[in-house]
């Protein structure tokens, strides 16, 4: 079961990763993002993601 929660919290995790990045890389592109993001802030977005999807995970299959 703990590889199941791993897997499903990395899959999660993943998709957040290349929406956000994407997400980000157009907005900054188009010149909707008004201030200068620190890229430093998006593995930590991805940790929190993480975080979360596992907690709901082991919750979810208790």
């Amino acid at each position: 079961m703990q590889r199941k929660f791993l897997q499903d919290s990395l899959e999660v995790t993943l998709g957040v990763g290349w929406v956000g990045g994407f997400a980000y890389v157009v907005a900054d592109a188009a010149g909707l993002i008004a201030y200068d993001v620190n890229i430093a802030l998006f593995p930590v977005l991805l940790g929190v993601v993480y975080s979360i999807t596992f907690v709901v995970g082991k919750i979810r299959y208790r």
